[in-house]
């Protein structure tokens, strides 16, 4: 056996991200922070300085974060991720809070709810996931939609309070309090989600194509209290009575009102459609969609009103009544609601493309929306005088257009015409049924956004002829949104976030709107890999033009974070002769940096680099570009002193310095090899007189090939050895010729590869080639006889790179398929995979001693490698590769059969809330991951070797009882006096030899140590994946803890989730019915002692909370900000579940 050993290369940097494009953008409230997505880390940088503040990433976590948000606390960061993970970071401690697995694909978006308790996950899988991030745990899964979900948007409760103080005591039809979920998906649907019941209330069909955006904004259009449309005159009364009387008509639909006939006057018809115009003009939030079509359409969210509250309570205790069946009931319930989300009708897009995102501003005021090109539309919410004055004007006009056509009626009928008066009285009854869904169809088609001075054409088309009074008094998109400005770009914009005008210098400068409010600065990701800031710039020379001939705002860019990334993929790297520096070469771009602290020194400007070298003394480099350019820089300064223009007539695919740093040979897909001599030429009297002098290419010799040339090598012989140096050259043909480097002659030719070598390099002895290609195969030659010594399978795509490390046969290899693999040449077996990469790795560079490497690919990522003090065991990586091939293929097979993703059955009997999984359109969240089984792997060991113990202990006291019976009682109390004297006394039964593994702890103490390790996200899949047995004695383990008062919390939430997942199997046991028992009498005492001391501590914060306001004097609370704005009264009755009767006498101070 072998004992050569080898060491580990460990990644320490990654350079060049600085947002990815298939991942957004988000902001602290503030401003001040930006978190973006760059592969697997999400990069937190400081708006105002342009720095990196933060780089956030686990260790081993190798999927790419595909969405982020910024939590209402400014400093949570939630991150979701390709392999369909969540994590959350903290900003401040730039640390893992915790790590969610729910989904079986990447996430698609995230949101928080205002407290930051609550988070919601949308996924490619086409499901929702709400997680209860105090327990870090899911809390359900909600399917329904049939495509990817693209936008979430969170309901807050204040926006679904009844319009009436009395709604709320309407029963269960009255819903402040409960959250909804609006989800948007490629399926064309937005649904809305009852969070409480788990299930859809109701789903929106308007869209024709998939929806790329949803986004909510607090209405800033509202109509203030007390003010209406219509003015006054629109009774409750009246309302209710009219909403009742069409409950009563129609059981199945309450609510609705019978179609108006034409010419007929009803009052109580209009008071009813005014109200509910009114309920719609007063919703405090408006959602935004955008989708493949060039409109943007506007919803508004109900404010049910307390006829509508009674009458849905009215229909939900009739279809309770008639249900004999509670899931019946439940359906019904839901069935008479009233919808939550009203159309509003959509506003005309500049950009015809399809929408890619919307951000709103906190305030409600502006909304940025933005497609696949370059442009990105910024629209202001107008002011709640203006929607009423455009909605007054609409209402006008349709009055004009009514009684023209009621005068031509008229006249037609005099005339006798019968065909036109049957016409006519068609197109009253179509004004009349205003509303449907195909008038709707063309109203929001027709309308669009304008101006205040020439909105008369697009009124005309968006008020359609409304005669019934209800369409023309509601306000529609166009009444409340208008095209502010236009953002331009000079690149395609990716993902973009609005920012308050403060947050940033400059931005408090830009054109201010007519009631005095300033624009939002707009940070925008562009495409190319870096984030601009504009703001908004009214000056002539900016404004853009509209179609209808006038013209809005444009935008000036104030500055961006570009420095430190590459536009394009990185198609080069290097590394200096001190292992020190990284040279990296993209398109357009060079760039170096330090390889230690992974910091940008310069940016220098070339080419489509497609190769790149250091020259002798790491203080210049060359370039061969894609036009055939031939480029050489001064890395101190930046500048290119000579630029080969017609160096080749084709491509520089290859290019490699001399050994001996005196030539350098260029590869060109023209089919000539060409070498260069390296002459230090001076750079005037100054550098001169310095010391100083600059390399110059000098054009020596030109070998021509049959074929283009792909790579050139040169070997490692020294001026001593000048005779015997050879040069390599890869041609297109698959072939690899070798020559002797000083008279040109051919030596030998490498033949094998199916496809064109990519890549080759020579080991530092000249003993060995090593050969890369399209064909997945590096190939080993001898350069003696070329003779192939061994061909590998190396990557699972083509092979863009190989490297010797230096003085070894050791070598690095790189694919396409995103691997940066290590071999040994000497023994053909691979040492280990370098992963991190998201694209193909189009090449790497190993520093001359082996203690760095760097590698540059497509996903326009430089990652550097150190290498460690681990050693790396050939039999333990391929061991470790197995076993994650295993565990992929486990978690795989769990997703594909869902086997987490049942309902939990409830047990029969048991009241309260809906268990998860109760709802049909709800499952309990639950995923197949590698590390659930590993911890439920670790769980059972723990909990055998706790039943070892105890069966142990248990067996000796049976022993030791039988030893006492048979020893004599003189014997007996012989042995105590000894033991009372101090005397050493043998034990009768030797006592059980303790376990090594319990490290001084009880059984029961191991078990929940072990399920205390398991994270929280992992807990409840870890106990499913525990046979009947061990799951058993999980919870006796934990009860003993619950007796004696230890961790209650966590031991009675898992105990009752087991018992609740073997409920069947449990009661039909009767000594496990006793057990159960016994477990209920013991969580009932401890929990109520907790109940106990949390009503004493919110006793004693409500004292001091009201003692600080009576002594500051304003009224407002310290320590309970719930309390705040609740009465005396109210703040005075104890909490539900709450005790304080023993407490009465205990004084706080």
């Amino acid at each position: 056996m072998s004992t050569k050993t080898y060491l580990r290369y460990k990644q320490e940097h990654v350079l060049g991200l600085i947002a990815s494009p298939s991942c957004n953008i988000a902001a602290d409230s503030a401003g001040r922070f930006a978190a973006s997505g760059t592969l697997e880390r999400v990069q937190v940088w400081n708006v105002r300085r342009g720095l990196l503040h933060a780089s956030l990433a686990e260790e081993r976590c190798e999927a790419a974060v595909t969405y982020v948000c910024m939590g209402n606390d400014d400093d949570t960061v939630a991150a979701g991720y390709a392999d369909g993970s969540i994590r959350l970071w903290s900003v401040s401690r730039k640390a893992l809070i915790t790590r969610l697995q729910g989904h079986k694909r990447g996430v698609s978006a995230l949101v928080f709810d205002a407290e930051g308790d609550t988070l919601v996950s949308g996924s490619q899988d086409t499901t929702i996931v709400v997680w209860d991030l105090t327990a870090q745990a899911g809390v359900c899964r909600l399917r329904g939609h049939k495509d990817e979900v693209t936008a979430l948007v969170l309901v807050d409760p204040a926006y679904l309070r009844d319009a009436a103080a009395g709604a709320s005591s309407a029963g269960s039809a009255g819903f402040a309090g409960r959250p909804l979920l609006v989800s948007a998906s490629k399926d064309t649907l937005l649904k809305v989600w009852d969070l409480a019941e788990q299930t859809c209330v109701q789903t929106m069909v308007g869209h024709r194509s998939e929806v790329w955006a949803l986004a909510g904004a607090p209405a800033i259009g509202a109509a203030p209290a007390g003010e209406g449309l219509l003015g006054a005159g629109v009774g409750g009364a009246q309302a209710a009575s009219s909403v009742a009387a069409g409950a009563s008509a129609a059981p199945g639909r309450p609510g609705k009102r019978p179609r108006p006939v034409a010419g007929e006057e009803d009052e109580a018809s209009g008071s009813a459609s005014s109200a509910e115009a009114l309920d719609v003009a007063t919703s405090g939030l408006r959602l935004l969609s955008g989708s493949a079509d060039a409109m943007l359409r506007t919803f508004a969210v109900r404010r049910r009103s307390a006829a509508e509250a009674a009458a849905a309570a009215i229909a939900e205790r009739e279809a309770a009544a008639a249900a004999g069946d509670a899931g019946v009931a439940a359906m019904a319930a839901r069935a008479v609601q009233p919808p939550f989300v009203d159309a509003m009708g959509s506003v005309a897009r500049l950009d015809s493309g399809r929408c890619q995102g919307i951000v709103t501003s906190k305030d409600g005021r502006w909304a940025a929306v933005y497609g696949r090109g370059k442009t990105l539309e910024l629209y202001q919410a107008r002011p709640w005088a203006e929607v009423k004055r455009r909605v007054q004007r609409r209402r006008r006009r349709a009055r004009e257009r009514a009684r023209r056509a009621e005068r031509e009626r008229e006249a037609a009928m005099a005339d006798g015409d019968v065909a036109d008066e049957r016409n006519a009285k068609r197109g009253k009854r179509a004004a009349a049924s205003i509303g449907t869904s195909e008038f709707d169809k063309r109203r929001a088609d027709a309308a669009g956004s304008g101006s205040d001075d020439d909105d008369d054409d697009e009124e005309e088309a968006g008020e359609g002829t409304d005669l019934a009074g209800e369409e023309s008094a509601r306000p529609i998109a166009g009444d409340e949104w208008g095209l502010f400005a236009v953002v331009r770009c000079p690149n395609k914009v990716r993902s973009a976030v609005l920012l308050p005008p403060d947050a940033v210098p400059g931005a408090r400068s830009a054109t201010a709107t007519a009631d005095g409010a300033l624009p939002p600065a707009v940070l925008v990701c562009t495409g190319d890999n870096q984030l601009e800031l504009h703001c908004v710039d009214d000056a002539e020379a900016r404004r853009t033009a509209l179609p209808d001939g006038t013209s809005v705002a444009g935008s000036r860019r104030l500055g961006a974070i570009s420095a430190s990334g590459h536009r394009k993929d990185v198609r080069a790297v290097a590394m200096g002769p001190d292992g020190a520096l990284v040279l990296t070469a993209g398109e357009g771009q060079l760039k170096l940096w330090n390889g230690v602290t992974g910091a940008s020194l310069r940016t220098m400007e070339c080419g489509f680099a497609l190769c790149v070298e250091f020259l002798p003394g790491g203080q210049h480099a060359v370039v061969g570009t894609k036009e055939g350019a031939v480029q050489v820089f001064d890395l101190a300064s930046g500048d290119m002193i000579e630029d080969h223009q017609d160096a080749h007539e084709g491509a520089v695919y290859a290019l490699d310095v001399r050994a001996d740093g005196r030539g350098v040979a260029t590869g060109s897909a023209d089919k000539a090899v060409k070498l260069w001599e390296i002459d230090t030429a001076t750079a005037g009297s100054a550098a001169v007189a310095a010391g100083a002098a600059r390399p110059s290419l000098v054009h020596a010799r030109t070998l021509r090939m049959p074929d283009e040339v792909l790579a050139v090598r040169y070997s490692h012989h020294g001026e001593a050895d000048a005779s015997r140096r050879l040069l390599a050259v890869s041609l297109l043909d698959s072939t690899v010729k070798v020559f002797f480097e000083d008279t040109l002659k051919f030596f030998i030719s490498l033949y094998g590869h199916r496809l064109p070598v990519t890549s080759m390099d020579i080991s530092a002895d000249s003993t060995l080639i090593a050969t890369a290609s399209a064909d997945k195969n590096v190939k080993l030659w001898g350069l003696d006889f070329g003779d192939c010594h061994r061909s590998l399978f190396a990557h699972d795509d083509a092979v863009t790179s190989v490297r010797f490390i230096g003085k070894t046969h050791l070598f690095f290899t790189a694919g396409k398929d995103g691997r940066v693999r290590h071999w040994d040449g000497d023994r053909f077996v691979q040492i280990h995979e370098c992963t991190g990469h998201t694209g193909a790795v189009w090449g790497v560079a190993v520093a001359p001693k082996g203690l760095m490497m760097a590698s540059a690919g497509a996903d326009r990522s430089v990652r550097v490698w150190q290498r460690s003090d681990e050693q790396v065991f050939l039999e333990e990586e391929r061991e470790a590769r197995a076993g994650a091939a295993m565990d992929a293929e486990i978690a795989g097979r769990a997703n594909d059969s869902d086997p987490f993703g049942e309902a939990v059955p409830e047990a029969p009997g048991q009241d309260g809330a809906p268990s998860l999984g109760a709802a049909p359109e709800s499952t309990a969240v639950g995923g197949g991951s590698a590390a659930s089984v590993s911890a439920a792997d670790r769980l059972l060991g723990a909990i055998s070797l706790a039943v070892e113990a105890r069966e142990a202990w248990t067996e000796y006291e049976r022993d030791l009882e039988s030893a006492v019976r048979d020893t004599a009682a003189g014997t007996l109390e012989e042995r105590a006096a000894m033991r009372s004297t101090g005397e050493a006394v043998r034990p009768l039964v030797p006592p059980p030899a303790p376990k090594l593994e319990l490290l001084k702890r009880t059984p029961a103490e191991m078990v929940l140590d072990a399920l205390r390790a398991v994270p929280p996200a992992d807990r409840e899949q870890a106990i499913l994946l525990l046979p009947f047995n061990a799951a058993l004695e999980l919870v006796r383990c934990l009860h003993r803890h619950v007796r004696r008062g230890v961790d209650v919390e966590l031991c009675s939430r898992y105990i009752l989730f087991t018992v609740r997942l073997h409920y069947t199997q449990l009661v039909a046991s009767p000594s496990s019915r006793a057990e159960l028992g016994a477990i209920r009498a013991s969580i009932r005492a401890r929990v109520g002692e907790l109940r106990d001391i949390f009503g004493y501590t919110r006793a004693g914060l409500r004292f001091l909370d009201r003692a600080a306001a009576s002594a500051s004097g304003d009224g407002q609370a310290g320590f309970l900000a719930g309390d705040a704005d609740k009465g005396d009264d109210e703040q005075a009755a104890p909490a539900k579940g709450v005790r304080f009767g023993r407490f009465r006498d205990v004084k706080l101070f």
